[in-house]
């Protein structure tokens, strides 16, 4: 059943109106599309190598990190943050720039059962399936893992979500508990440089993707093949 009449509509899609919107959104798609053209073209000019720009991309992604947890980060966002985010830290680990790796565990707090809503037992008066009679519940333990690296005197602890991570790492560090910290907290980037400093990140990574060879972290000054 539609809602909506498809003769109106496709009508309505051939006004001057209409035409003009897309004619609007494709010119501010292609101004956005060119922007970051531009930006890549300056690291390109700005930076020697990825190595010489990794310490302005932690950096950024020091921020961003912040940024992604703030209620006005959307989703969208959000996703394209953590996906910059994950391999960065591999690419960090790979690259021998971590201190050290250790293992956090997130206990939640125990929550009133949903299944038996607190009684502990069911319609029937057996025990709850859930929680077992104790009318309380425990979500799963959540494990993180915890990267320390050092990049040009600077040093950048980020979590990992255990499923996020596309390699094992050696973990040289006791495991322990964690309270996850609440609230927003801030950042050093304006807003209008939100883009600029993941379009940065996104440079570093597919720059170093084209070195396959060894990297002295000692000679920032590499040239990127």
């Amino acid at each position: 059943m539609r809602l909506f009449a498809l003769d109106r509509v496709q009508a309505a899609e051939k006004t001057a109106a209409f035409l003009e919107h897309l004619a609007v959104l494709e010119r501010r798609e292609a101004q956005v599309a060119a922007a970051g053209e531009r930006r890549c073209a300056r690291f390109s000019a700005t930076y020697s190598s990825w190595l010489e720009a990794l310490p302005a991309a932690c950096e950024a992604m020091f921020n961003l990190n912040r940024y992604a947890k703030w209620r006005s980060c959307s989703g969208s966002h959000r996703d394209m943050i953590y996906g910059l985010k994950n391999q960065l830290v591999e690419l960090l680990y790979e690259r021998n720039f971590y201190e050290a790796a250790w293992l956090h565990e997130v206990t939640p707090p125990v929550g009133c059962c949903f299944a038996c809503n607190g009684e502990g037992v069911d319609w029937s008066d057996a025990l709850c399936w859930k929680c077992g009679g104790s009318g309380g519940y425990v979500a799963p333990v959540r494990r993180y893992a915890c990267f320390a690296f050092l990049v040009a005197g600077q040093r950048y602890t980020w979590h990992q979500p255990i499923d996020s991570l596309s390699f094992e790492p050696v973990y040289t560090e006791t495991a322990e508990t964690w309270v996850d910290g609440i609230g927003e907290k801030p950042i050093e980037l304006a807003a209008k440089k939100l883009a600029e400093a993941k379009e940065l990140v996104a440079w570093v990574l597919a720059s170093a993707a084209k070195d396959v060879g060894p990297v002295d972290v000692a000679a920032p000054s590499q040239a990127c093949p």
